[in-house]
């Protein structure tokens, strides 16, 4: 018996979900600049608002939390989140600082031959362009992103399709998240949740339906894990 593990979690899994933004990248800085220059070229000062917007699961719906507040109209919407992406997609990935215990935790699920995917609201070029800089490709067998699915996170949609890759059931996958929305979206699905509440500096969850939160990767919790393949 596991004496840091609950008890929804003491089971072997057969695959790990995880999301990608504030769950394996510590990015909330890399988007946060991408956004404050796309709006200035249009005129817009994000500092202005103060804290950063709270939202729910996606940066296009922050984004249009933001736009909001600036009262901006539909087209310059689309035309300044659209710059947002190019200035995003044009800073390398080696820019965003990765979850502390990340790389090792990885690495050990890897020598244990237990698949692991990505199930992010994010779009696929944003997806393959942090995969790729930070060399992380290697290490996930399936790729869930925007173009997937029509209703994001927090619907369960990106977790029942992921769930349907590892042609496993979803109560024999663990998934990592770290905001409400990612865990709803991923209890809803049928999934055990871990949430990475490290990066949440305002403190936008309150992480009260994960089974487990921790700050980061190097949390003993983990150790007490076990798989099955």
């Amino acid at each position: 018996m596991s004496l840091y593990l609950p008890s929804s979690l003491q089971q072997p899994f057969k695959g790990i979900l995880f999301d990608l933004d504030g769950t394996i990248i510590d990015s909330e800085d890399f988007h946060y600049a991408a956004f404050k220059q796309a709006l200035s070229e249009y005129g817009y000062d994000l500092d202005s608002l103060g804290v950063t917007t709270k939202f729910a699961g996606s940066f296009r719906n922050m984004f249009a939390a933001i736009a909001e507040q600036f009262k901006m109209g539909d087209n310059k919407f689309e035309d300044i989140y659209q710059r947002k992406v190019d200035i995003t997609l044009a800073t390398p990935a080696n820019n965003v600082e990765l979850i502390d215990g990340v790389i090792s935790f990885l690495e050990l699920i890897k020598e244990k031959n237990i698949p692991m995917g990505i199930v992010t609201n994010s779009e696929q070029a944003y997806l393959e362009h942090v995969l790729t800089g930070l060399e992380l490709q290697q290490y996930f067998q399936h790729l869930v992103h925007a173009e997937h699915v029509v209703n994001p996170k927090p619907a369960p949609d990106g977790y029942n399709y992921g769930s349907q890759l590892f042609d496993q059931p979803a109560q024999h996958l663990l998934a990592f998240e770290n905001t409400d929305a990612g865990i709803m979206a991923a209890k809803t699905a049928g999934l055990k949740v871990i949430g990475i509440r490290g990066t949440d500096r305002l403190g936008t969850s309150n992480y009260d339906q994960a089974d487990l939160t921790i700050d980061h990767f190097g949390d003993q919790a983990l150790d007490d894990l076990t798989f099955t393949v």
